[in-house]
């Protein structure tokens, strides 16, 4: 009997340890499954930051491209060969401007003219003859207001015009002044036209320095945005930069235009929406450059 009651101890005692090994084998998932929500949170400080990260790089990425996408202007690339559009024009012009729609050309015997590319009709304007003699406008700038800026090439000057109340103004003494801009306030002229330096001046007409573009006989100067475009005596055309001075050569004439012979050939240059426009005094005609003029920039 007390053998028996020996023997049931045991068998309640291996009970007991089976029981507790069976416990332990089944904390394991409790275990997994406590220690998973915790790991989950654990990770979701990084994971979500770094998800949220990557999703504000990307939107931003995608936001800038958006945005910077319709800014960027549908250039065409430059081609292998440049052409043109002829306009008649009513006298030979040796100097050109614009107001912002129309081209404006000073013909050879002092006379101001209007010039609607789109239709090709010029209208009268002004004739500056009166304030000066023996007249030969080299430079012309339209300033605002019925106002330019104009050289007298023969009379080494640069004056203010008023076409509105028929005043002029002497504001500088430039030698042989063959072409002038205006651009970001500044007065950039031609010095004496075989120098290839620019004076650039305020719009008093003071000086503030030079510019040396080693460019051969300038005969026009005008501007885009971002540059000034000078045009030689030889029919070509440079890109320059308006703080240096430092010149490239964008068009090379390559008899495409008679080239001026002391007097003659293409003498005047300005840029309206985008596009060249060169007079070529012997023929009485400006010439339009069909190629975007982004193309060179």
């Amino acid at each position: 009997m007390k053998n028996l009651k020996s023997l049931g101890f045991i068998a309640l005692l291996i009970a007991v340890i089976g029981l507790s090994g069976c416990d332990t084998g089944s904390s394991t998932p409790t275990t997994t499954t406590t220690a998973t929500p915790v790991q989950t949170v654990a990770s979701e400080g990084p994971i979500a930051s770094e998800t949220n990260t990557t999703t504000e790089t990307n939107t931003t990425s995608e936001t800038n491209a958006t945005v910077e996408k319709p800014e960027e202007p549908d250039i065409p690339e430059t081609p292998e060969s440049l052409t043109f559009t002829p306009i008649p024009i009513e006298e030979s012009a040796h100097a050109m401007t614009n107001n912002g729609s129309e081209l404006i050309y000073a013909t050879i015997d002092g006379l101001l003219y209007s010039l609607n590319p789109a239709t090709g009709v010029s209208t009268f304007l002004y004739d500056v003859n009166p304030f000066n003699d023996n007249l030969l406008i080299g430079g012309l700038s339209y300033i605002g207001d019925n106002q330019f800026f104009y050289s007298p090439v023969r009379d080494n000057t640069i004056s203010r015009l008023n076409i509105t109340t028929d005043e002029a103004e002497v504001i500088a003494d430039i030698k042989f002044a063959d072409g002038l801009d205006v651009y970001h306030h500044k007065i950039y002229t031609v010095t004496y036209n075989k120098s290839g330096i620019l004076t650039v001046m305020d719009m008093d007409g003071a000086k503030l320095y030079t510019l040396e573009t080693n460019i051969d006989d300038m005969v026009g100067v005008a501007h885009s945005d971002r540059y000034l475009y000078i045009l030689s005596e030889s029919g070509n055309i440079y890109q320059v930069d308006s703080e240096n001075g430092k010149s490239q050569l964008i068009v090379e004439n390559e008899e495409l235009f008679e080239t001026g012979e002391s007097f003659g050939g293409v003498e005047a240059i300005d840029i309206l929406d985008n596009h060249i426009y060169l007079s070529n005094v012997n023929d009485s005609t400006v010439y339009r450059i069909n190629q975007d003029i982004r193309t060179f920039e």
